[in-house]
């Protein structure tokens, strides 16, 4: 019977706490944001900012993983793997700028849902198709030096394979978010 007793005049005790702690305001760290846009370039800016530092980090860890290898090809297989990520990595952060920009001018351009849901896909539709025909350069260097290679014959396929897929879809984003939004009306 007294340990209930404690037990309910300390549950008593923290709620009054809390209740003196609830009357505190706290002030928006979001400061300046007052719309969608606004709210989407401070997260990405910050999420780039992260991402740059972790690549870097990376990097490093990656450089050690090549120094404490010891001749170790398993060792340098895995340093390889962490500094090609981490270089991806760099380049998202530094190119992260320009779509950040070009995703902020399609949004705030908009008057309604369905026409930023357009904007945004003609955007990245069109980074699509990009990446899409660099991907296909790369596959053909693939081609180029597989030197008979099945496996490299093989990748080479299935990149240029993909590279196409990302073409085509990039070419009808637009539409197919015209179609799904007819739909849905």
């Amino acid at each position: 019977m007294n340990k209930k007793l404690i037990f309910l005049f300390a549950l008593f005790a923290s709620l009054c706490m809390a209740s003196s702690v609830l009357a505190v305001s706290i002030d928006n760290p979001l400061t300046g944001v007052d719309d969608f846009p606004a709210l989407f370039t401070k997260l990405a800016t910050g999420a780039t900012g992260l991402v740059a530092a972790l690549s870097s980090l990376m990097v490093i860890i990656g450089g050690m993983f090549f120094l404490l290898s010891a001749g170790n090809a398993g060792m340098v297989t895995r340093a390889k793997s962490i500094l090609f990520f981490a270089f991806i990595g760099i380049i998202v952060a530094l190119t992260s700028g320009a779509i950040i920009s070009a995703v902020k001018g399609t949004t705030s351009s908009a008057s309604g849902i369905e026409a930023v849901l357009t904007n945004i896909a003609s955007t990245l539709g069109g980074l699509m198709a990009g990446l899409g025909t660099v991907m296909v350069i790369i596959s053909g260097f693939f081609f180029l030096t597989s030197a008979g290679s099945p496996e490299k014959m093989k990748l080479a396929r299935t990149v240029l394979i993909y590279a196409i897929m990302g073409i085509v879809i990039g070419l009808l984003a637009s539409t197919i978010v015209s179609f799904v939004t007819g739909i849905l009306k």
